[in-house]
């Protein structure tokens, strides 16, 4: 009689798992799966301006990616150009969150190391440190010091988890 009932469960269980894989709606391209798939999954996602992104933590959108020549009278060491970034960050978690300037970061394949954004220089720049309380938003300007021969300068944000875990990976390329 187990094996009997045993039996008929397992074929149940079978169908069940059949008709899960039946479905009449069209498949997602595999951009379309990222894209749904990547706020808490890791891998890299190619953002564009003006797109809002999902980290597990904050929403950002990057409203703008611009050459200046100088900012708040700062002006580009020889042989380098500046970036002005404006962004805007949410907070979509439960907890207060430790964001600045060290979340994102320029980045080229020529580079050694990452790019940075300069201490603030005026109250319209992202601070070095700040806290942002659930459901609060900021927006902010950055300012970065890129060398004039970047190839594929790019915005990034990479997640990084307490247990050495590393998530996704954003890019926003710099025209």
């Amino acid at each position: 009689m187990r094996i009997k009932l045993l039996a008929l469960l397992l074929t149940l269980i079978l169908v069940f798992v059949g008709l899960a894989g039946c479905s009449n709606e069209p498949k997602k391209s595999r951009a379309e799966l990222q894209e749904s798939i990547s706020k808490y999954i890791a891998g890299d996602i190619t953002g564009k301006i003006g797109e809002s992104y999902n980290t597990k933590w904050f929403e950002f959108t990057i409203h703008s990616i611009d050459k200046v020549d100088s900012f708040a009278g700062y002006e580009a060491k020889d042989d380098h150009q500046l970036y002005k970034v404006l962004i805007a960050e949410k907070n979509i978690s439960d907890e207060i969150l430790a964001m600045g300037t060290f979340d994102f970061y320029m980045d080229d394949p020529g580079f050694e190391e990452f790019i940075w954004a300069i201490a603030p220089l005026d109250d319209t720049m992202m601070p070095e440190e700040f806290d942002l309380k659930p459901g609060e938003s900021a927006e902010y300007v950055m300012i970065f010091e890129v060398p004039v021969d970047t190839a594929e300068l790019a915005l990034m944000y990479t997640e990084y988890f307490e247990n050495e875990g590393i998530g996704a990976t954003f890019a926003i390329d710099v025209d």
